[in-house]
């Protein structure tokens, strides 16, 4: 058998913002390894969720949160299936699960304006406490290689005491520091740390403190989810020395109901450029690893997942891009299809994910305008692209549906595919007509409610409220349905 392409092939699944049903991710083990992965990146923490019951914190859980007890026969199975559990703890930014409790209040930076993510005052020695428990407890409970503990998208300085920590020290000099704190943490536990790379690049530290400041034994984890990757961020980190596992993603925020054909050409852009960067060399940092994120749950209709994730999982194994039947071969594997039926399916799951639009096309059709960019109106551009592109979801949602019906096995998770079909063909009916809604609009909405809540919790928190996923902020499906049926109506 060929040495696969990457050493390190994971998926990151974000059990933090919506916990799903336990049965289903043990479902996924074996898929996961008929896909060639060998490696589960869990994203536990996050402000919307604590999707781990910590021992020393029990009260950060959110619902349907796992056990100790639970995660370690979670583990013990995924063991058996050759996946290797990384677990991720967020240990500064995304940490609203800690503070929006009001023990903890008062350790929050303060300024959360548009656009801004939470952060907690790492500064104070209770919040550094607090950390300390979360990572003891994770390494108790998965006695893991690596324990990833986030890092990213960080905003401080708002809290009376790093404000006043940033009239003596640059925030840089500051962050340098906590992650060696963190650092010293993790690995006094006897793990390895991972971490996000957005703060090390020049982008965001254009005098290189916070990269020279961080171990060169930490584990990278350099994400970029644009269809137009380029590699100058691997190359950093490279010549820094640093080990590094590529984090492309195939859903993201400008996903909805399910992937587009921007997360293909990303994980196939970054896995390429990745190939070779390989090579370890003296005082040179090497890829050793690609990871497939899957963000935000709520965002999409659960069967739509497997296909992206079966396609990164190949770009991961092998060196040579797929082949060209690969989306029949998947048909046939996944819902038990054959010969010419298999065929259809295949390519009709590929053009599908190709139809569906991003964020700009998805606002101007859906609510007359991008909501980031209000002058950027709907027009007869968009008529004309919901035109071009009605046909093609007509006939994916005929061919799915009945496809469906002869499914040998995964006829749900087909089923849901037909689901996204049948709403892109109503949205794009809607932009073609103008945006006249058709009659057929409030089935629709009921069918992907439905289709959403098939394999999902239902009784948890307001996810849509803890999100901020409001129409305006172009949020999870849940509002998009509400603004569907105002609009209905």
């Amino acid at each position: 058998m060929a040495k696969p392409a990457f050493a390190h092939r994971g998926v990151m699944l974000d059990l933090a913002r919506l916990t799903e049903r336990h049965d289903y991710y043990l479902s996924l083990l074996p898929q996961l390894k008929a896909w060639g992965y060998n490696l589960l990146h869990l994203h536990f923490t996050d402000d919307q969720g604590c999707a781990l019951k910590f021992p020393s914190h029990p009260e950060l859980a959110t619902p349907h949160a796992y056990s100790p007890g639970e995660m370690r026969d979670f583990c013990a199975e995924a063991r058996r299936h050759g996946l290797e559990v990384v677990p991720e703890i967020e240990c500064w930014g995304h940490t609203d699960f800690i503070t929006r409790l009001k023990k903890y209040r008062h350790l929050r930076e303060i300024d959360q304006g548009p656009g801004r993510f939470s952060g907690m005052c790492v500064f104070e020695p209770e919040a550094k406490a607090i950390l300390e428990d979360l990572l003891r407890d994770t390494m108790e409970v998965f006695e893991p290689r690596l324990i990833h503990a986030g890092l990213d998208e960080v905003n401080f300085g708002h809290h009376p005491t790093s404000r006043k920590l940033l009239k003596r020290k640059k925030a840089n000099r500051l962050f340098a520091e906590h992650i060696q704190w963190c650092h010293k943490v993790v690995t006094g536990l006897g793990a390895r740390m991972a971490m996000w790379g957005d703060h090390l690049l020049p982008d965001h530290d254009a005098e290189g403190v916070v990269a020279d400041g961080t171990p060169t034994d930490t584990v990278i984890f350099d994400w970029h989810y644009d269809h137009d990757y380029e590699p100058s961020s691997m190359d950093f980190f490279i010549d820094r020395g640093f080990e590094i596992y590529g984090a492309p993603a195939t859903q993201r925020y400008r996903n909805r109901i399910l992937s587009s054909w921007e997360n293909f050409a990303n994980l196939r852009r970054f896995s390429g450029y990745a190939l070779p960067r390989r090579a370890r060399r003296r005082g040179k940092g090497f890829v050793s690893g690609m990871v497939a994120t899957v963000w935000c749950p709520y965002r999409y209709v659960p069967g739509t997942i497997e296909y992206p994730l079966a396609v990164a999982g190949r770009l991961f194994a092998f060196e040579e891009p797929e082949p060209q039947d690969f989306a029949e071969a998947f048909a046939a594997e996944m819902w038990g299809l054959r010969g010419a039926s298999a065929r259809e399916v295949g390519r009709t799951v590929d053009a599908l994910y190709h139809a569906a639009p991003v964020i700009e096309e998805y606002d101007r059709i859906l609510f007359g305008r991008h909501l980031r960019r209000p002058a950027d109106a709907f027009s007869r551009a968009d008529v004309q692209f919901c035109r071009e592109l009605l046909p093609l979801v007509h006939d994916a949602r005929r061919v799915l549906s009945d496809a469906a019906g002869r499914a040998k096995r995964n006829a749900g998770r087909l089923r849901d595919l037909a689901v996204a079909a049948d709403f892109l063909q109503t949205l794009y009916a809607f932009g073609a007509n103008g945006r006249r809604l058709t009659p057929n609009w409030k089935r629709v909405c009921t069918s992907v409610r439905a289709a959403w809540k098939r394999t999902r919790y239902c009784d948890g928190p307001d996810y849509t409220r803890a999100s901020g996923a409001t129409p305006r902020a172009r949020g999870d499906y849940d509002a998009v349905m509400r603004h569907l049926n105002r609009l209905a109506t």
